[in-house]
């Protein structure tokens, strides 16, 4: 059955017949006036589908602007809390780095006394803990850090393949390379040859240390004999990483 349409004033809402010039009670002109009543539903019928159109645009252009705003608002408040997280991170690193520079008498204690035991493990953790690698005022001991750092690696592999894991060779070759990078037994030097000021004796000493327990921990993992301390430190990356891939075999 075919939808018979009800001709309303579309001002006011009033009904209206197509006979009348005017809406009786608003008195906008009839757009229905003169019509058939045929004509006048199919009209009136299309005139009711583009307010509804209409309605629904509306609807949608509010829908979108409601979730444009709301994705806007989202992106800002990322970027503020990225920014914030930031700003965080860089107040705390600048906290900590204070706070070891104002305690460098005490941190340094604790380095000295960690050095005098060779417990060169708990330097590298001591120096990330209290974020002293690119502090200024350790700047003596930075050598002793990188290197702690690297005896840590190769001593880490080497454990975990005692307590069963599958020893990682390659890791085990960077830590080595990188420990005897810029080694020298008499001397600091950075990586333009240049002579860095050592903290004490003990620096220097440490690093001879960590030499010998490198060489010893090889050794020991692969039932072979202790590389030579006058050859080993001293050899090519590419010899060394060599020699270490054969006492695998």
């Amino acid at each position: 059955m075919a939808k018979k349409a009800v001709l309303k004033c579309p001002s006011c809402g009033t009904e209206l017949d197509q006979q009348h010039k005017g809406c009786p009670k608003c008195r906008l002109q009839n757009p229905f006036y003169g019509t058939n009543r045929e004509n006048a539903e199919a009209y009136a019928l299309e005139l009711q589908g583009v307010k509804k159109r209409s309605r629904l645009i509306t609807f949608l252009t509010l829908l979108s602007l409601i979730l444009f705003a709301l994705l806007l608002n989202l992106t800002m408040s990322i970027r503020t809390a990225k920014q914030l997280t930031s700003s965080l991170s860089s107040d705390e690193v600048r906290d900590s780095r204070t706070v070891a520079e104002e305690n460098y008498e005490t941190y340094g204690m604790t380095l000295e006394t960690y050095l005098q035991e060779g417990a060169y493990v708990e330097v590298a953790a001591f120096a990330v803990e209290n974020d002293l690698l690119d502090s200024k005022v350790y700047r003596p001991y930075r050598l002793v850090f990188e290197q702690s750092l690297s005896y840590t690696s190769v001593f880490e592999n080497f454990r975990d393949a005692a307590l069963g894991d599958e020893l990682d060779i390659e890791a085990v070759i960077n830590g080595v390379n990188d420990f005897y990078r810029y080694y020298d037994p008499e001397n600091y030097t950075d990586e333009n040859g240049q002579v860095i000021e050592v903290a004490e004796d003990r620096t220097l000493k440490a690093r001879i240390n960590m030499d010998r327990d490198i060489r010893y921990m090889i050794a020991s993992a692969f039932d072979a004999e202790v590389p030579s301390e006058d050859e080993f430190p001293f050899m090519t990356e590419e010899d060394r990483a060599e020699y270490i891939r054969s006492l695998r075999q």
